[in-house]
């Protein structure tokens, strides 16, 4: 410009063409920046999704669940009877964890359960051991499946296995309870929560205040998680599957 050898209306331009370019660049290199920040939770997800799952096998076992029932339905031993005449049963059930050195855990397990029974799995006076008692629940919760023989529960009750660890999820302690029947009626969980004698959750839930938690406590659960003990957690856990109200709890 200053030796005549570039007009001032050229360098503006140029001036202004570098100017719009850097400005996008700067837009491109801020959605660069945000889409590397997203590889990580997308690797994530992507190994999850490609993960075997047991859909076949549950798929399988309902429908022999269907045929099963319906067999009976249309037997001479249950013609004419109510389909909850029909009982829970495992017949000569074996079962072998994947890792385990043991040739199985139990085999030939049978078991009767009449519908509408409270039952306990105990181990005998004389085992030195839990009998895979675990195993037990796990295979009527449908959350293990047997090596061999078969758990035949009728297919119109449903099952819901409660586990040993809670788990719980979002920030909404009400979500939380009703987690499986987002049309429960409140005064029915307000009564549950007196029955099993839970004063703390029942007064978090009439409070309707959101606690404030540090950002190390946020990760490591809901703003509600830190004022319960184990105890009252656990209750929490519980309490859902009694909202729901299935036909077989485990």
């Amino acid at each position: 410009v200053f030796d005549g050898s570039v007009s001032v209306g050229a360098f503006v331009a140029v001036a202004s063409v570098f100017c719009t370019t850097t400005h996008e660049m700067g837009n491109v290199f801020e959605a660069f920046m945000k889409s590397s920040a997203m590889v990580g939770p997308l690797r994530t997800l992507t190994h999850y999704f490609n993960l075997s799952t047991d859909l076949k096998v549950c798929k399988a076992i309902n429908r022999e669940r269907r045929k099963i029932t319906t067999e009976l339905i249309t037997s001479a031993t249950f013609g004419g009877a109510s389909i909850d005449g029909i009982p829970i049963e495992l017949k000569s059930v074996s079962f072998k964890h994947k890792d385990s050195v043991l040739e199985r855990s139990f085999d030939k397990l049978s078991l009767t359960i009449p519908q509408g029974k409270l039952v306990a799995v105990v181990p005998s006076a004389s085992s030195k051991t839990s009998c895979g008692r675990s195993v037990v629940m796990g295979l009527l919760g449908q959350r293990l499946y047997p090596t061999g023989g078969l758990v035949m529960i009728p297919s119109h009750l449903r099952v819901l296995h409660v586990s040993k660890t809670p788990m719980f999820f979002g920030e909404d302690l009400w979500d939380n309870l009703v987690f499986g029947d987002t049309n429960a009626n409140r005064n029915h969980v307000m009564d549950l929560l007196e029955r099993l004698n839970m004063k703390a959750t029942k007064a978090e839930l009439v409070s309707g205040l959101k606690p404030q938690v540090s950002e190390d406590e946020a990760h490591r659960g809901p703003p509600w998680y830190h004022k319960f003990d184990d105890l009252e957690r656990a209750k929490i856990h519980l309490v859902r599957a009694f909202i729901m109200n299935p036909e077989v709890l485990v």
